[in-house]
């Protein structure tokens, strides 16, 4: 007989904790179930006339439609083998273990409700006529008859849970063909890989045939004939690999980096409440000038890249290990008005110069100390929180990593680009030979791309640009907070406890002699602090604090006591500091002194200086592509880039550092302007640097003197104020 609904016989169901097994259809809408504890029929209460008898269609449906009827599911005493472990699964679990189940499920179920006869020809009728009703999406053949009759059995013996017909074929997950003993070996000399740092897997084969052969030797008998081969240890060693394993071999950092859920991304609301600061190392070998043709280590960008409007803030470029100076150095770049836009960009979008401000929080990479601890107080007054990633995991920067990839996408046909093996074109490709721009040319070229990045309009930013973004945020709800540029960079720099000598020659500092007109009024207003036994005869001393901007020792604060103001002084040798470190400083310090040559006056610093870029220059062309990539002006720190051969006996495995300024104009050119303009777009210095440009005084970029709303036409950074046709005086730092 005919039911509204398939329900096969024996299927047994809950209702409110007590099971019921169907019996069948007793017609006239009677249904007959039975106590699978007792046996004894079941009568309910009809929900028509409210009369206690069997149970009927309308009872079924609404009991099943309150919850109160459940199928329930095969018991996993009553399955064997692996049919246990799918016993308790949903139709969709079935599915994704095995596509087939559904197909055969539809197919018994249409065979069941047919009511057909028992036989091989009634089936192969039935299978004929519903060929096309019953199609899968994967185009699976019709079962046979044979087949089509084992699946209506077990429909009608266990169930019609889906999990019934998972097949079960095959080896279960982790049932190996080895016999017993040699299986349990197997699995030992995997788990003692990952428990032996020093072992490869070729390793713990070997030890996998001796301890093989032991076995043999000790009259085991169920080995096989042969030692298990290299393939089945080297897969039971990845089919291992888990949070355990991997923390035994390579601690549990290296275990939470791999397998520890990254944190959820934290959303922003306007520009500058959440900037990434990064660095990343490019695959291009710059040289060290425009015309001194050495090839120098690959350079490495650190930068503020907004998580809002996907802005990326002017980057500081260098050759060299990550120093904390010009991780500073980006942070200024980040808080205070751009100074590398050139006369076409500001042309191109006048707002770009008030690209700056001060972020709410600063989440630096987690990969390398970018913010070194003692500089976060700083951060702090000046107004950014600065939110340290955990140690060891991912921070799931995306949009950093995919700004970082378009970057070296671009860059990629540079020459001097590094490739990795697999992507050698030419076998005696020399990258070290072929490098021709030099640090300087980068700068410019990377420049050009982060301004590119910035004013290319974006799917995922609605059709506008990172620029243009910022830009309708600042007219609409205004712009990021604002603080004073000296007030920024004074902030950032480093004081020291030890104070030193003032006198009418002006402040000695780590050898270098700094001097500036307002040393009369320091003097002037700080005489009386001396005491008299301390003071010269006929001339005038005193003690002050200082403070250094370490990644461009051309300058240095001297505060005065009495006004509490820091007066700015600056070098005697600005060919040589112009744009030095502290860094390269001592680098080149300590060159000198294994040289054995003075290192005092501007004159033997610069050719203690050029001696050191000529050894590098002589040395070269004649080590191999390895060795000559290794070869650099700076040392790689933590990848341990030396040199080797006769420099490494020499005692010199440290090359000299590249500074990642230019120097060349006159001595007032090179400083910056104590003065400060006040804030707003500025038309007479957009005209003065426009005459400027057009008399020859652009930049090495033919970049023009870079515009600011705060600093003004006379600041200098990097290659400003010098002209296309340098002298033979000019000083590459």
């Amino acid at each position: 007989m005919s039911t509204p609904f398939t329900l096969p016989l024996h299927t047994i169901l809950d209702h409110e904790g007590r099971k019921i097994q169907y019996q069948g259809h007793l017609g006239d809408n009677l249904l007959s179930f039975t106590d699978v504890r007792s046996g004894s029929p079941v009568t309910v209460i009809d929900p028509v006339t409210g009369a206690k008898g069997m149970a009927t269609f309308e009872w079924v449906a609404q009991e099943y439609a309150a919850g109160r009827l459940k199928r329930q599911t095969p018991s996993v005493v009553d399955r064997q083998g692996r049919q246990k472990e799918v016993a308790r699964l949903d139709a969709a679990a079935c599915i994704a273990l095995d596509k087939k189940s559904s197909w055969r499920m539809a197919w018994a179920l249409k065979a069941y409700q047919a009511g057909l006869a028992k036989t091989d020809l009634a089936f192969g009728k039935f299978i004929t006529g519903k060929r096309s009703e019953i199609v899968s999406s994967e185009n699976f053949p019709p079962p046979s008859p044979s087949t089509l009759r084992r699946h209506v059995r077990v429909l009608e013996n266990v169930g019609s849970s889906m999990s019934v017909f998972v097949s079960a074929a095959g080896r279960a997950n982790g049932q190996s063909q080895l016999v017993e003993s040699e299986d349990a070996l197997v699995h030992d000399v995997a788990l003692r890989y990952w428990t032996t740092p020093r072992w490869s897997i070729r390793d713990a084969y070997a030890i996998l045939v001796r301890e093989w052969g032991a076995l043999l030797d000790a009259g085991v008998t169920d080995l096989s004939n042969s030692v298990p081969t290299y393939e089945t240890l080297r897969l039971r060693v990845r089919k291992l690999e888990t949070f355990e394993t991997v923390s035994a071999r390579k601690g549990k950092e290296a275990a939470e980096r791999q397998f520890t859920a990254s944190g959820e991304p934290v959303p922003t609301t306007r520009p500058f409440e959440r900037v990434y600061f990064d660095g990343t190392e490019l695959r291009q070998i710059a040289t060290l000038g425009d015309d001194l043709k050495v090839a120098g280590s690959k350079l490495k960008l650190v930068y503020g890249f907004d998580d809002y409007t996907q802005f990326a803030m002017p980057p500081v470029t260098f050759p060299g290990p990550y120093r904390e100076e010009m991780s500073v150095e980006a942070i200024v770049r980040m808080m205070t008005p751009p100074t590398e836009l050139t006369e076409e960009m500001l042309e191109e979008e006048p707002w770009a110069a008030w690209a700056f401000g001060t972020p709410t929080t600063i989440v630096p990479d987690n990969d390398r100390t970018l913010i070194p601890p003692g500089y976060i107080p700083a951060l702090a007054e000046l107004g950014p929180e600065v939110e340290l990633p955990e140690t060891y995991h991912s921070d799931a920067k995306a949009k950093i990593e995919a700004f970082h990839k378009w970057i070296k996408g671009r860059l990629r046909e540079m020459p001097g680009t590094v490739y990795g093996r697999s992507r050698y074109k030419n076998i005696k490709y020399d990258p070290v030979a072929d490098a021709e721009l030099s640090v300087f040319q980068f700068r410019r070229i990377i420049a050009q791309l982060f301004w590119e990045h910035n004013t290319t309009p974006r799917d995922d930013l609605g059709g506008r640009s990172p620029l243009a973004l910022l830009k309708s945020y600042m007219l609409a709800k205004g712009g990021p907070v604002i603080d004073d540029p000296g007030h920024v960079r004074r902030m950032l720099s480093k004081a020291h406890p030890k104070k030193v000598l003032l006198t009418t020659n002006g402040v000695e500092f780590d050898g270098i002699r700094y001097r500036s007109d307002e040393i009369t009024d320091l003097l002037s207003d700080n005489l009386a602090s001396t005491p008299m036994g301390d003071r010269l005869e006929g001339t005038a001393k005193c003690l002050v604090d200082i403070r250094t901007f370490e990644g461009d020792l051309d300058t240095i604060e001297v505060h005065n006591r009495v006004r509490k103001s820091f007066v700015t002084l600056y070098s005697t040798q600005p060919t040589y500091t112009s744009g030095l470190s502290r860094w390269e400083h001592a680098e080149y310090g300590r060159l000198a002194r294994l040289r054995n040559e003075e290192f005092k006056t501007e004159e033997q610093r610069c050719r203690s200086r050029l001696k050191s870029l000529d050894v590098i220059d002589k040395e070269a062309p004649k080590l191999a592509f390895k060795s000559r990539a290794k070869l650099a002006a700076l040392r790689d720190s933590e990848q341990v880039r030396i040199l080797s051969g006769a420099r490494a006996r020499n005692g010199i495995a440290k090359c000299p550092g590249v500074s990642p300024h230019i120097s060349g104009a006159s001595f007032g050119d090179l400083r910056r302007s104590p003065e400060s303009p006040p804030p707003g777009p500025q038309n007479e210095q957009v005209a003065e640097r426009a005459s400027s440009y057009r008399q020859g005084g652009q930049g090495v970029a033919s970049l023009g003197q870079p515009s600011s709303p705060v600093r003004g036409p006379t600041v200098s950074r990097d290659w400003d104020e010098l002209g296309d046709d340098l002298g033979d005086e000019t000083d590459y730092d």
